[in-house]
């Protein structure tokens, strides 16, 4: 598949069912006043913070906004994409516990297996041994079960920047296990 075809059917993906998705989901579930729990300092503060006054605008901004813009989307974005790879054949899903994806490099042509990342300082220092206990485990069973894989066929796949601006929670990772980021991903 050419690289601007697939740019195209990720773009496309993208919008239809991840961001379209989010839109219509936070207009649904957000634009009645009863789902929330409202602060009466807190929202005329915010409001005068978001609108330079306590307004009817300023009150909807304040209580909406955060619903919107909060963590929801970044939570989904992750498996979303996961199941962009699988559904667009870049990858399958994988069985291995730990792994988010499997597929074959184009550069090595060997199988690899995948943990998704979305970006360069999406971990912190809690979450280094346990991810490098879940590779060394799943290349201690090959070992034990005579398969051919080493630790390059394992791979922290992270979805968007450039090496420079990985947190050095991953180069500690890329020690041992490849961290592949961005366009090289």
């Amino acid at each position: 598949m050419e690289e601007v075809e697939l740019l195209k059917i990720v773009t496309e993906y993208f919008r239809s069912n991840i961001f379209e998705n989010h839109k219509s989901s936070s207009i649904k579930t957000h634009s009645k006043l009863k789902s929330y729990k409202i602060n009466p300092i807190v929202v005329k503060y915010l409001s005068k913070i978001l609108e330079k006054d306590f307004t009817p605008i300023g009150i909807a901004k304040a209580l909406y906004y955060p619903r919107v813009l909060g963590t929801s989307i970044n939570t989904s974005f992750g498996t979303r994409i996961q199941n962009m790879f699988v559904a667009l054949k870049l990858a399958e899903g994988s069985l291995i516990k730990g792994m988010d994806i499997e597929f074959i490099d184009k550069i090595d042509g060997r199988k690899k297996w995948c943990q998704l990342k979305s970006g360069p300082n999406t971990i912190n220092s809690e979450d280094v041994s346990p991810l490098l206990k879940k590779f060394t485990t799943v290349t201690n069973l090959a070992r034990t079960n005579s398969l051919a894989m080493n630790n390059s066929d394992l791979i922290l796949g992270v979805l968007y920047g450039e090496e420079s601006q990985l947190s050095q929670h991953y180069s500690k990772i890329n020690q041992q296990f490849p961290v592949v980021i961005g366009k090289d991903f």
